[in-house]
């Protein structure tokens, strides 16, 4: 379904995500210089004002399981010259990253998608340092 979606997912209609995605970075308090994972990143909603935090030298990392929203989200990250955000197409469940690697994980709007959703928040518990 998310494949099918990800042309137009979030770009159509009011940008509902985006805002939420902002507040969340904002709670998160991402301090200058960290390491930010957004899980089930999808269309940027939450990696892109992750990576607005550049100024503070933040990295971020996005991961998704759909391939379409990995690709029209790379695409978006090409066009817009980002230079400290990039996307991984991922499971949740299985993070390919060496254990204790960020500062933060976030994750909006997924985590009751993900079928086995215990076993994703001990992969979130295990990237934090």
């Amino acid at each position: 379904m998310f494949n099918r979606a990800a042309a137009t997912y979030d770009r159509i209609g009011p940008r509902f995500f985006e805002h939420f995605g902002r507040l969340l970075v904002d709670r998160a308090h991402i301090v200058p210089g960290a390491d930010v994972l957004d899980v089930a990143a999808s269309r940027g909603a939450v990696l892109f004002p992750a990576g607005q935090k550049d100024g503070a030298g933040c990295r971020v990392w996005g991961t998704d399981f759909s391939t379409e929203m990995v690709g029209e989200t790379l695409a978006e990250i090409r066009n817009a010259a980002w230079r400290n955000v990039t996307m991984h197409q991922m499971d949740a469940e299985q993070l390919d990253f060496p254990a204790e690697s960020f500062d933060r994980v976030l994750c909006g709007f997924s985590l009751w998608f993900f079928p086995r959703p215990h076993r994703a928040l001990r992969e979130f518990w295990g990237q934090r340092t």
